[in-house]
């Protein structure tokens, strides 16, 4: 089974108009489960995409939903624990927080957007929680100091993911777990860079007979450690 995966992915047979199909046909029942969930936590569905209005004055990426499976998937819940702060950078509509709260995470959970209108609506929703807070401003702003977990689900273009990077370099004064989805081009370099320590790397794309997404996406979690550690 690992060496027909392993063939799936390098001929990239995810490609052919068959898996194409299937994926839209299999995408959709995950898809209407998640809109339930967002129901539930958030009395409002975070499902459609909004595209960046500062993909050119920012190098921000558009907001599209993380599924629900891919952050159980990749945060471990039972490592978050009531003095963790996570925070979800390019949070959009503040998906991975209510994926968070939908599975009890007491920890303080903040949410970085950009884009005033979609940050509103993760204000609105989330308002009824004590232990969220979504700030809306630039996330190249704001001192990420006192966090311990950091979620990138490509919120910036290359350039500035770059740049980002050299910022969390130098604010970052403990051990930081970070959490990168959609990494494939991005997180290459972070592979062997001081201070990134990789903790696992993982696929999101086909799982228990249903899709995640309309093509492989892979996903990565580093701990960062600062020199002076």
């Amino acid at each position: 089974m690992g060496r027909l995966k392993d063939s799936f992915y390098k001929k990239k047979m995810y490609k052919s108009k068959l898996m194409k199909i299937l994926a839209v046909i299999l995408m959709k029942p995950v898809s209407f489960r998640d809109v339930l969930r967002d129901k539930r936590v958030c009395k409002m569905s975070l499902r459609k995409y909004v595209p960046s209005k500062f993909r050119d004055s920012h190098g921000a990426t558009g907001s599209a939903a993380t599924p629900y499976k891919v952050v159980e998937d990749m945060v471990d819940i039972d490592s978050l624990d009531v003095h963790s702060k996570f925070v979800d950078v390019g949070c959009g509509k503040g998906r991975v927080i209510a994926a968070l709260l939908n599975k009890k995470a007491k920890c303080k959970l903040v949410g970085i957007e950009l884009n005033e209108e979609v940050a509103d609506i993760a204000k609105t929703w989330s308002e009824p929680y004590d232990n969220v807070a979504i700030i809306c401003g630039d996330a190249f702003k704001i001192d990420m100091g006192e966090y311990t977990d950091i979620f990138l689900a490509r919120p910036f273009e290359t350039e500035l993911f770059k740049e980002y990077l050299q910022k969390l370099e130098k604010e970052l004064k403990q051990e930081t777990n970070i959490y990168f989805y959609v990494d494939q081009l991005l997180g290459n370099y972070l592979d062997n860079r001081e201070g990134w320590h990789l903790q696992r790397r993982g696929i999101s794309y086909f799982r228990k007979g249903f899709f995640m997404s309309m093509s492989p996406q892979r996903y990565s979690i580093f701990k960062f450690i600062p020199q002076d550690k």
